[in-house]
């Protein structure tokens, strides 16, 4: 299994700064049929043995802001703006095995969200988990690779068991 480590203090500042002018950070890492772990700045992909059939450029994207991205808003009536998103790329790459996603996340579990727009053209966002909070990270398996946005906040009907 491969092991990419990336120190998240490089990322931060060039995220603070490209914030600043309005540009995303999205470095690439090549995974094959024998997993690996990414880690950029706090996020963290566990991709298990199996998971893929072949090599795969995956791009980790930190958004600044979601629609200079060109993605949708997140929907008016969840409270709060996004905390950290994310695209994971190449869009709609699926899996064999689950894989494991974890995001920095130092709140209360009650109100924590997930949420995930299926491609860069989708307009609608649906919630995704269940999530696992512990030791200052949200961690949640994925079955395909998209755009995922962490937030906290409620809506009405908002059901903290299952995040929506």
């Amino acid at each position: 299994m491969s092991r990419f480590v990336r120190s998240p203090l490089p990322l931060l500042l060039a995220v603070a700064g490209l914030a600043l002018t309005g540009c995303d950070v999205s470095p690439t890492f090549t995974v094959g049929p024998d997993g690996g772990t990414i880690e950029v700045g706090g996020v963290g992909l566990e991709i298990p043995a199996g998971a893929l059939d072949e090599e795969v450029e995956i791009g980790v994207e930190v958004l600044v802001d979601l629609e200079d991205a060109g993605y949708a808003a997140i929907p008016s009536f969840v409270d709060g703006v996004p905390e950290i998103s994310i695209a994971l790329t190449p869009h709609g790459t699926t899996f064999n095995e689950p894989v494991t996603l974890t995001l920095p996340f130092a709140g209360e579990p009650d109100n924590l969200a997930v949420l995930r727009a299926a491609s860069p053209d989708a307009p609608e966002w649906d919630a995704v988990g269940p999530i696992a909070v512990a030791d200052g990270l949200a961690t949640l398996s994925i079955d395909g690779f998209s755009v995922y946005t962490r937030r906290q906040g409620r809506r009405a009907g908002w059901c903290p068991r299952t995040g929506w």
